[in-house]
């Protein structure tokens, strides 16, 4: 899959103005979500997924709409309703891991009024779901975008490559028996608005706020602290605008550049309104970890430390 994507600030103050805007521009009300968003580092050197046994997805329900259609998928039997669900998609998270280390996030959505408060007395203390093993959670993997324009300026609108994995059981003991470790985790605070007239055309107010330091150290947390503990990564509180397109078929370059038209519609219509997209380093989106080789000193002498470039 491919990911277009035009990214804006909107400061806190104007958010609401944003959202209302936004919300008129696409015939729909925003939907506002929480995520709990924790972070992995790839292995030092670059592997594919050997461990697959605690792969378990929640098998996706045919569309209905679909039945007997060509190429419909048919429902299934009940004898194999139970059976364990691999996500295609992780064959081609393999391929690409093992070239490659990236840092990769998996996501839960999480409700304010349940999810958050444990450790502490909240409201929520009391009411905290099952672990993040058995929560079904989205594994997201994103590749650095693509060069410059042929013109030589760095484009305004991004693109990418870009795998999500949803409904899926066991996310953090998979990643950490593929030697993924963890590494942080945030709360992403997001209002997502979606085009009437085309789903694929995505408008995300997106701010991310951190936990204390207590809840932050070893491996995630649970349960989640109050959600009045946590702090804006931004201290003022300013939203990002992410407004993106996706295109699922990889080989078509006449849909990306119908992306990137639609895109640069928007930016077009949205200008009178105050929306103002950056033009960003790619460099801001890369993550991708550098290689912890072998130098000929280590090889000689044995060091444990490498001499080389680490981990960044």
């Amino acid at each position: 899959m491919y990911e277009l994507f035009l990214t804006a600030f909107v400061n806190d103050v104007d958010f609401d103005n944003a959202r209302s805007i936004l919300s008129s521009y696409c015939w729909s009300d925003p939907n506002p979500r929480l995520w709990r968003v924790l972070h992995f580092t790839g292995p030092a050197q670059p592997k594919h997924l050997a461990k697959r046994t605690n792969i378990n997805g929640i098998r996706p329900a045919p569309d209905p709409f679909m039945f007997g259609l060509p190429g419909a998928e048919l429902p299934m039997p009940q004898a194999q309703a139970g059976a364990t669900y691999v996500d295609p998609a992780w064959k081609d998270f393999s391929e690409i891991v093992k070239k490659q280390s990236y840092i990769v996030t998996a996501r839960y959505q999480v409700s304010k009024a349940i999810d958050f408060g444990g450790g502490g007395g909240g409201p929520g203390a009391s009411q905290q779901q099952k672990p993040l093993t058995a929560m079904p959670g989205a594994l997201f993997w994103c590749e650095i975008p693509d060069p410059a324009s042929v013109a030589g300026g760095q484009s305004l609108v991004m693109q990418r490559k870009k795998i999500e994995i949803w409904d899926q059981l066991n996310l953090p003991a998979v990643l950490a028996e593929n030697e993924f470790r963890y590494r942080s985790q945030l709360v992403e605070e997001s209002h997502d608005v979606y085009h009437r007239d085309d789903p694929l055309l995505e408008f995300s107010l997106v701010r991310h706020h951190a936990l204390p330091a207590s809840f932050s150290a070893g491996r995630p947390s649970e349960p989640l602290p109050a959600f009045e503990s946590l702090e804006r990564v931004d201290p003022a509180g300013k939203w990002t605008l992410w407004v993106k397109y996706h295109v699922r078929d990889d080989g078509a370059p006449e849909k990306i550049k119908a992306a990137r038209d639609a895109l640069l519609k928007v930016r077009d219509e949205l200008a009178p309104c105050g929306f103002d997209f950056k033009v960003l380093d790619r460099k801001v989106y890369d993550t991708q970890l550098m290689l912890q080789r072998k130098t000929p000193a280590m090889q000689t002498l044995g060091l444990k430390q490498s001499l080389g470039p680490g981990h960044r």
